[in-house]
C-alpha cells in the first residue's frame, strides 16, 4: 500500500479532550490523552502534534507515526503505522487488508485502494464524520469540504451517505453509482426498493428512501458520466423527485448552461420505475427483463445507468450502462453517479 505525500489539512472533527490546549495559529488541539482533532481549516504543523503516546503529525508527508488516538484523515491504531493524505488517503486498522483491492476500517466498511482521478472516482479511504448534518449542503456550509461519508439526518433516519463536496461547488448527496462493476444491478423490485451496495462503492440508495427524501425537500439533480477513453461529462436538471407506489419520476428542466452533454433522461420524465419482475413501462416488451437493471422506462429508454456492467465500451445489444445523447446506445459507459443537492 502506498499513500500520497501531502500535508494533512481541514481534518473533519471537532472534539476536544480534557486538559487540552488549543494553538490559535493552526487550530490544533492536544491533551493528556493525545491529539484528538483538527478544527475545520486547521493545519497540523511538524512537532505541534506530539502526545504522551508518541503520535506526531508531519506537515511534509502527512503521516501519523506510532500509537495514538483516532483522528479522521490521520488515523493510527495500536497495531502499527498508518498513513493518510487528505482526499486521497489509505487508512487501515488492526483488522488489516481484506483483499487485494480493499481495506477494512474499524467500522466494518470495506473500500478499494484506487486513487481518485475524476469526480466520479471514490477516494481510497473512508472516514465517517462523527457529526450529524441535515444534508450534504449543511456540512459544506460548516466548512466540511472533503468528499466522503457523512452522517445525515434525512428520512427515515440518520444514515451514512456519500457527499460530493467538489462538483459545481459541492453539497451533493450521491444516490446512485457505478464504479467497479462489483455489485449486480439486475435486481428485483423489492431489492431496488430497499437499496443495495455501499455508499463509497457501487451503490443504489433505495427507492423507498429516495422517494421519502425527495418529497421532504427540494432538490436539483446532477448526473456524472465517464467513458473508457478518459472523458467525463455531466448533466444537470433543475428539480428531481420520485413519488407514489411505483416511484414515478418528476424531472425538472434540463439545464444547458450547467451541462456538458445532451439530455437522455428527459424521455423518462413522468415514467414509473420498472424491474424485470415489475413491468411498468410503455413497451409491448418488458424492457428491464430484456436489457437488465431497474429504471424509469418508457419505450424503453434513451439511458439506463443501472444496466449490466461491462469491462469495455463494446455493447452490441444495448444491454449495459448507456446514455444515448453522449455515446451511441451500443456504447457501455465506465462510471456513473447520480446525485441530488438541496435547493431553496
Amino acid at each position: 500500500m502506498t499513500t500520497s505525500a501531502e500535508p494533512t489539512t481541514n481534518v473533519l472533527s471537532t472534539s476536544v479532550t480534557s486538559a487540552g490546549t488549543t494553538t490559535p495559529s493552526d487550530g490544533f488541539t492536544t491533551g493528556t490523552t493525545g491529539v484528538t482533532s483538527l478544527k475545520p481549516g486547521g493545519t497540523a504543523q511538524t512537532n505541534n502534534a506530539m502526545t504522551t503516546s508518541g503520535i506526531r503529525t508531519s506537515s511534509s508527508i502527512g503521516t501519523a507515526q506510532g500509537g495514538g488516538t483516532n483522528v479522521p484523515d490521520v488515523t493510527t491504531s495500536s497495531e502499527g503505522v498508518f498513513s493518510s493524505t487528505l482526499g486521497h488517503d489509505m487508512t487501515t486498522t488492526a483488522s488489516g487488508v481484506t483483499s487485494s483491492s480493499g481495506v477494512t476500517l474499524s467500522n466494518g466498511v470495506t473500500v478499494t485502494a484506487s486513487t481518485a482521478s475524476t469526480t466520479t472516482d471514490v477516494p481510497s479511504s473512508v472516514t465517517v464524520t462523527p457529526l450529524i448534518f441535515q444534508g450534504c449542503s449543511e456540512a459544506l456550509s460548516q466548512g466540511y469540504i472533503v468528499s466522503g461519508i457523512y452522517r445525515l439526518n434525512l428520512l427515515p433516519s440518520v444514515s451514512n451517505y456519500w457527499c460530493d463536496m467538489v462538483s459545481d461547488g459541492g453539497g451533493w448527496m450521491v444516490f446512485q453509482r457505478r464504479l467497479y462493476g462489483s455489485v449486480n444491478f439486475n435486481r428485483t423490485w423489492q431489492e431496488y426498493a430497499n437499496g443495495f451496495g455501499t455508499p463509497e462503492g457501487d451503490w443504489w440508495l433505495g427507492n423507498d428512501a429516495l422517494a421519502n427524501i425527495t418529497n421532504a425537500f427540494n432538490f436539483e439533480l446532477r448526473v456524472d458520466l465517464s467513458d473508457w477513453e478518459g472523458n467525463d461529462v455531466h448533466v444537470t436538471y433543475k428539480s428531481f423527485k420520485t413519488t407514489g407506489p411505483k416511484y414515478t419520476m418528476s424531472l425538472g428542466q434540463y439545464s444547458i448552461p450547467k451541462s456538458t452533454t445532451g439530455d437522455s433522461l428527459g424521455y423518462a420524465d413522468t415514467r414509473d420505475f420498472s424491474t424485470f419482475d415489475m413491468d411498468n413501462d410503455n413497451s409491448i416488451n418488458n424492457c428491464m427483463e430484456k436489457y437488465g437493471g431497474g429504471w424509469w422506462a418508457n419505450n424503453c429508454f434513451n439511458c439506463n445507468l443501472n444496466g449490466n456492467y461491462h469491462n469495455s465500451s463494446d455493447l452490441p445489444d444495448s444491454k449495459g450502462i448507456v446514455w444515448a445523447s453522449w455515446k451511441d446506445i451500443n456504447y457501455a459507459l465506465k462510471k456513473t453517479e447520480m446525485k441530488i443537492r438541496m435547493t431553496s
